[in-house]
């Protein structure tokens, strides 16, 4: 009897170490599986803490944006679960249909004169430097690779101009729909002071506002600095004073090459940390008084500003625009009709979230199933996804329009499915003794009871049993 004894004490024992190398998150599932109960709680610094309601709350370019994430077990499919994202925004619609000031600021330096589609190089022959096609280019032409005005970059950017212009104008001519043009090379100038353009073609100041785009014409290096210093400028004018309802729509096809913050003041070739600055302080101006700033890069996302730093692309989301959201990237024609579009539906019809991103980063071991991933949701290192914002559900109540946006997927734990499975081989080695150890309780205790939770065995004992355990485990 007393070998029996120390046997089971050993059997007994050996199942403190087996429980004792289970993670804990293995035993809050098995509890969440069975109470079917959700605890709220939110990731801080990459530590999750239960509290709140389960909805994370942010204000977006002054609108509120609400965040939240659910996830429940999917029948028959062990630590698999549905992840629902969820994300909610609403917007005023009388804020952006009754009255707007946009300031567009055009770059109309000399690179402006290459092609939209292929950005081919410049060339020399004899007394004059002209743009040309690249052999792969849509308009390469052996004969005459020459780049006609109507296939220039800048060509286009008039093009989205004059289609931003008639969606920003509405077909109210009541309404009051502001806007001005700056254009900036090596300085900048007022293109165009306020103008309403509200109803369109033939109404108020739009006929005005589009032949001054037409006007617009290319040469000199990129002063970016000097262009959002005067868009500062029209902004504090009294003639958008009361209009609360501000933005700056900024088109550029590469890095600033001048500056005029900083003593050197730059060479109109090349770029450098102060051009970026200078340009940078201006555009943290416009967004201190509460504008949204949307940037275009045109032709030039991946050129570098200079050695060492970042790409124009970058430097136009980071240090630019108001919000990685409201920065465009356009390598050609359709491309940059595609942004300006984009761009007024934003302005003229409210904050909606449509096109924006959010990403999800899965916990230590999770990943998604195969075949669980939706068309919009992107990875790169297969636990970080990266979700874009579209279709959302629509409410209007009285003059406010809510958009929610849901997408599901599936989240597989591969810890907690590879670990049961080892507890459960090694349990089931144990077999043999596992019966000695339910005849002795029978005998000497009571009320064993064999049950499975999450694919291993786990004896339920009584207080005896229990008060052994606990004095040597």
């Amino acid at each position: 009897m007393k070998n029996k004894h120390g046997k089971v004490l050993s059997i007994l024992l050996l199942f403190c170490m087996l429980f004792s190398l289970m993670p804990t998150t293995v035993l809050a599932m098995e509890s969440r599986e069975t109470s079917q109960t959700t605890t709220n709680g939110a990731y801080t610094d990459g530590t999750w803490a239960a509290g709140g309601n389960g909805t994370a709350t942010y204000t977006i370019d002054g609108t509120e944006v609400q965040l939240s994430k659910t996830a429940a077990a999917v029948d028959g499919m062990e630590n698999t679960f549905d992840i629902t994202l969820r994300v909610v925004t609403s917007t005023s619609v009388s804020t952006m249909t009754n009255s707007g000031a946009v300031v567009l600021v055009m770059d109309t330096s000399g690179s402006m004169a290459a092609c939209a589609e292929c950005g081919g190089p410049m060339v020399f022959s004899g007394r004059d430097y002209y743009y040309t096609h690249e052999s792969d280019c849509t308009h390469y032409n052996r004969n005459n690779n020459t780049v006609t005005s109507t296939q220039t970059r800048l060509y286009s950017a008039k093009q989205a101009a004059q289609t931003f212009l008639s969606a920003f104008a509405g077909t109210d001519e009541a309404a009051t729909r502001m806007i001005s043009i700056v254009e900036f090379n090596s300085d900048s100038e007022i293109h165009l002071g306020w103008y309403n353009v509200a109803g369109g073609k033939g109404k108020n100041s739009y006929d005005t506002a589009s032949a001054s785009i037409n006007r617009l014409t290319a040469g000199g290096g990129t002063n970016l600095d000097s262009g959002l210093r005067r868009a500062v400028s029209q902004l504090d004018s009294n003639d958008v004073r009361s209009i609360t309802s501000k933005n700056v729509v900024l088109l550029t096809d590469g890095k600033p090459t001048y500056n005029s913050t900083y003593r050197n003041g730059g060479n109109g070739q090349d770029g450098s940390w102060n051009n970026n600055n200078a340009a940078k302080l201006q555009a943290d101006a416009i967004k201190n008084r509460g504008t949204g700033i949307y940037t275009v890069c045109f032709g030039a996302v991946n050129d570098i500003t200079y050695d060492g730093g970042p790409t124009v692309g970058e430097f136009l989301k980071s240090s630019i625009a108001t919000s990685s959201g409201t920065a465009y990237n356009a390598d050609n024609t359709a491309e940059l009709m595609n942004a300006f579009k984009a761009i007024s539906d934003s302005i003229t019809s409210g904050f909606d979230g449509e096109g924006w991103t959010a990403t999800d980063p899965m916990a230590d071991k999770i990943n998604v199933t195969s075949g669980g991933v939706p068309e919009n949701f992107t990875t790169e290192n297969g636990s970080t996804y990266t979700w874009t914002l579209s279709d959302a559900e629509t409410t209007e109540t009285d003059d406010v329009t809510e958009y929610v946006y849901n997408s599901n997927l599936l989240e597989e734990n591969n810890t907690l499915l590879n670990h049961n499975k080892n507890i459960k081989k090694k349990i089931d080695k144990l077999s043999s003794d596992e019966i000695s150890v339910e005849d002795y309780m029978k005998n000497r205790y009571s009320k064993p009871m064999h049950h499975e939770t999450m694919g291993t065995k786990v004896i339920e004992c009584d207080s005896k049993i229990k008060e052994i355990i606990n004095r040597y485990c």
